[in-house]
């Protein structure tokens, strides 16, 4: 027995123990959610109902075998539902919502592949432990980008609108002439508010045409000025040379004599 052995407290032992195995298992059932992501499983069960092992393979076009064993796991971790008097398994429309809808708001499902990406390059983070430095991004390889893109995806899509861009202060809206600076985003917000926000929208773009005219004669006159400024100058410039010069050949004679 290890020294100090008989001084650790058993009930402490067993609490660490099981944490330590759940811990185990959290990972082990997060790679199994990577692979029924990856393969189709999630999406294959969303909105189907109850589904039995065979139903469930030739749906995805998956080997009943392993198809048998992640059920399996899926339901122990309460993640389907099993029936055992039909032998079937259920994917809830709340877990398809965050499971399997990449374009619902709830859709979470692409955080496993996110850990999988952070595990992939656990080797070399432990090798910057050691030697200090650091991992470079692209270590991380194209799965983490697509999982970033689908973890920020929904909320962009779902939330953007409605509810970052609704939130902004005032002077956020800003207007230049009394039309909209950036017609995109109120675009955006006209979306959102309907008929009578795009009406709104479209009459205060309209706005922009009484001032084309001015704007046009203003950038014209502008040009204008610059090339008749550029003109004089370049004229003055070679008057002045020319003169220097020519004082310059007539006093040569008297300095002489």
């Amino acid at each position: 027995m290890p020294k100090g052995a008989n001084e650790l407290d058993l009930e402490k032992c067993k609490q660490v123990a099981q944490t330590v195995i759940g811990d185990v298992a959290s990972v082990v059932h997060g790679a199994l959610c990577f692979i029924g992501d990856r393969v189709g499983l999630f999406k294959a069960m969303a909105g189907a109902g109850a589904l039995t092992i065979d139903q469930l393979a030739a749906k995805s076009g998956l080997s009943a075998r392993y198809v048998r064993e992640w059920l399996g796991a899926m339901a122990a971790a309460h993640y389907v539902e099993y029936d055992a008097g039909a032998d079937t398994y259920t994917l809830t429309p709340e877990y398809a919502a965050a499971l399997a809808d990449e374009d619902s708001p709830f859709f979470i499902g692409s955080y496993f592949q996110m850990a999988q990406a952070a595990v992939s390059v656990a080797p070399k983070v432990a090798e910057a432990f050691r030697q200090g430095g650091g991992v470079a991004f692209g270590d991380f390889g194209p799965a983490c980008v697509e999982a970033l893109d689908l973890i920020n995806r929904g909320q962009y899509e779902h939330r953007f609108v409605d509810y970052w861009m609704k939130a902004l202060p005032a002077e956020a809206q800003a207007k230049v002439l009394g039309v909209p600076w950036r017609p995109s985003y109120e675009l955006k917000l006209a979306m959102a508010q309907g008929l009578e926000g795009l009406a709104n929208y479209g009459t205060s773009m309209l706005g922009l045409l009484f001032y084309v005219p001015a704007i046009l004669l203003w950038l014209a006159t502008t040009l204008i000025g610059a090339a008749l400024g550029w003109k004089v100058l370049g004229f003055g410039t070679r008057f002045l040379f020319a003169a220097k010069r020519a004082g310059g050949v007539e006093a040569a004679p008297s300095v002489t004599a």
